[in-house]
């Protein structure tokens, strides 16, 4: 009888593995806001707690990885910053944002706390002009 109870300790133990990961790996709804400015527009992911992130921009598209799976709806991205982003979703690997950009942009990147802040420049934008008798640098 011992024998029989053995047999389906692996089962057990497998189905207990599964749903440790199951739950360790559940996304986390993050609230999404974003909005035009002068020469760039801003995206913010308001996670439950500080995450890490890197951000970069590969090409025509930008791809920001955080440290935990994400939970977010991007349609707002999309409709109010059309000029930048012309689509967007969560990667596959669930822990990323991959934007689909518009036109030359740059990246800046920088978090408040568990907020973390996107911000797509255009490339071509120039700096301010120096005010009129400002010093040369």
């Amino acid at each position: 009888m011992r024998g029989r109870h053995n047999r389906w300790a692996p089962l057990w133990l497998g189905m207990l593995m599964s749903l440790t990961l199951a739950v360790a790996a559940r996304a986390e709804p993050v609230t999404v806001r974003a909005a035009p400015h002068d020469g760039f527009g801003r995206i913010v992911f308001n996670w439950p707690t500080p995450v890490p992130y890197t951000a970069e921009s590969e090409g025509s598209r930008v791809v920001i990885r955080f440290g935990r799976p994400i939970e977010a709806d991007l349609g707002a991205v999309i409709r109010v910053l059309g000029t930048y982003v012309r689509a967007g979703d969560v990667g596959a690997d669930g822990r990323s944002v991959v934007l689909a950009t518009v036109g030359n942009l740059t990246v800046r990147a920088f978090d408040l706390g568990s907020a973390v802040v996107l911000d797509l420049v255009e490339a071509d934008a120039q700096p301010p002009a120096k005010a009129a008798g400002a010093p040369a640098a």
